[in-house]
């Protein structure tokens, strides 16, 4: 029982902090799974199940406060989605994971650095580049796919380094590039016979309430600079994971 209420509740804090920034909690719910019996394949059907439920509740409170911004999304998913559907179907080598970890610790340094030295107003964005734009989908879509993950954790700091969007804008635009990638990533897995569901439902409904609290305090009442931080730490917890894959 004990063993249950703890569970309950990091899924839960988990759901709430990723859903703040917009993002799905797959990297936070694959480790907290990777720490019971459960089969792999199950532990990866059940992350990217919740990480469409917790990013589908953020995306909802980011598009309800006028933060979506669909000329930056419809080319990101354009590719992303596919790419997303075919890395469903193959697994990751071992060396992406330190290489990757190394990348998102260097942005989560700086998004931290920057929180503190740069004022909270949004930064001025810019046009989009859509040939690049294709291109970071297909990527980040395929290393979705292969990772068991929406993407939204590398994502995210791309588009800032970009100033395509604001803060905001960037957390509305990770929560559909996640459910959208996820959702191929599920079909994926599906058409490789490796999707497998277990005991869901309590991991559903700790994730739906700690994304209904996260998201409401994301999208409506966290300052732009709090953002920062709260992603910064949303990457330290996927720099952590992928250590753990690559450490197997």
């Amino acid at each position: 029982m004990v063993d249950f209420v703890l569970q309950f509740l990091s899924f839960l804090v988990i759901a709430l902090l990723y859903s703040s920034v917009g993002h799905g909690g797959a990297t936070g719910y694959l480790a907290i799974l990777s720490l019971t019996k459960l089969p792999a394949n199950e532990i990866a059907t059940t992350a990217l199940v919740l990480n469409v439920l917790t990013a589908t509740v953020s995306l909802l409170f980011f598009i309800e406060s006028k933060q979506f911004k669909m000329k930056v999304c419809a080319p990101l998913l354009a590719t992303s989605i596919p790419a997303a559907f075919i890395g469903g179907m193959i697994s990751l080598h071992k060396g992406y994971f330190l290489l990757l970890a190394f990348v998102l610790f260097v942005t989560a340094l700086k998004m931290t650095y920057d929180s503190f030295h740069k004022p909270a107003e949004d930064h001025e964005t810019k046009p989009i580049n859509y040939p690049q734009a294709f291109g970071i989908g297909a990527g980040l879509g395929l290393l979705s796919g292969m990772a068991g993950i929406g993407g939204g954790v590398f994502l995210s700091p791309v588009l800032l380094a970009l100033n395509w969007t604001t803060v905001k804008q960037t957390s509305a635009t990770a929560a559909i590039f996640i459910v959208c990638n996820s959702i191929s990533g599920l079909i994926g897995r599906a058409a490789t016979s490796r999707l497998e569901f277990g005991s869901i439902m309590p991991y559903l409904v700790a994730s739906f309430i700690g994304a209904v609290a996260g998201s409401f305090l994301g999208s409506k009442k966290l300052q732009n600079n709090i953002l920062r931080r709260a992603l910064a730490a949303v990457l330290m917890v996927a720099v952590c994971k992928l250590l753990m894959l690559f450490s197997k």
